[in-house]
């Protein structure tokens, strides 16, 4: 249930080799997060595994590749609006977990669809992060997302909702689902072990990783 409405997962292979990852920032039901105190929790928890995950998938593309690897990750800003600016603090705290805990893990953060309110959360979240991840950082308006997309990843890769081919009924492809009402939680761990992203993309998909 928490790992549906997070909107955070393995996306797939891009052109020059790499793993890629899509998080859907905009679609996300902070709303609900705030409503919800244990999923908020829980929330919190499996994006700490879904960087887990991030840190594994390029360790074994490393190893399969004998060279440094790292990935991309694309951030879906579509839906982003003034509502949005009400659960800031959540935003803030999720961009907090990863540069301490795992800063080599992305060579780049491509942020797309970014709707004009995305430049005032910006304002408020990027002096949070490292400079050295403020640099990786590259926003893309709705626009200009495909092209900036297609560049970088097939569109057999992507999913439909960022102009790719995949279907969203794909176990891969992010989820959006509203946060019930009224959540209780019986056994966090067991809940949270279940919010636990997908296992590393198979290292024979891997050909050669070059640095971006």
């Amino acid at each position: 249930m928490v790992r549906a409405c997070c909107g955070h997962t393995d996306g797939g292979t891009a052109k020059d080799g790499s793993p890629f990852f899509v998080e859907r920032l905009g679609a996300a039901d902070l709303a609900g997060f705030a409503r919800e105190p244990e999923v908020l929790d829980l929330m919190y928890d499996s994006y700490v595994a879904y960087l887990e995950g991030i840190f594994r998938t390029v360790r074994a593309c490393a190893a399969a590749t004998g060279t440094f690897s790292r990935c991309l990750i694309v951030v879906d800003a579509a839906e982003l609006s003034m509502s949005t600016m009400r659960h800031i603090g959540i935003i803030k705290a999720v961009s907090k977990i990863g540069p301490p805990n795992f800063p080599e893990g992305s060579s780049k953060v491509l942020i797309v669809n970014a709707p004009m309110i995305f430049s005032a959360m910006w304002t408020i979240v990027s002096p949070l992060l490292p400079k050295r991840t403020r640099a990786k950082v590259s926003i893309s308006s709705s626009r200009w997302t495909s092209t900036t997309l297609l560049e970088l990843i097939d569109a057999k890769e992507l999913p439909q909702f960022l102009g790719g081919e995949r279907s969203t009924a794909d176990p891969h492809v992010a989820r959006t689902e509203l946060v019930p009402e009224g959540v209780k939680i019986a056994d966090s761990e067991a809940v949270g072990a279940a919010a636990a992203t997908s296992p590393p993309l198979k290292a024979k998909k891997i050909e050669k990783v070059t640095m971006m």
